[in-house]
């Protein structure tokens, strides 16, 4: 798939991971595809007994901030975590 960027491995965001909810053992990455132009961003969690899964494919632009789309994923992450909150899945 390509290189694994450490740009989603700093304290801010281990800080928002605590912040959201998410288990310790979260996995959040970007891995760049640069012969395809291409670069993804992964998210892997859980909260309780519900896992996480956010993959975030897109075509990459000479000015790409991988920051703000490990901060994206991790923000949809959250979100989902709140719907199913809820819905009444996690209590």
């Amino acid at each position: 798939m390509g290189d694994e960027s450490d740009l989603c491995d700093s304290e801010s965001f281990r800080k928002r991971n605590t912040l959201y909810g998410f288990a310790e053992q979260t996995f959040l990455a970007t891995f760049a595809d640069p012969p395809n132009n291409q670069a993804t961003t992964v998210l892997i969690t859980s909260y309780g007994s519900i896992y996480l899964l956010i993959v975030n494919q897109y075509r990459v632009a000479f000015d790409l901030d991988s920051l703000a789309h490990c901060a994206a994923v991790q923000y949809v992450g959250k979100l989902q975590i709140d719907k199913l909150i809820e819905a009444g899945y996690i209590r």
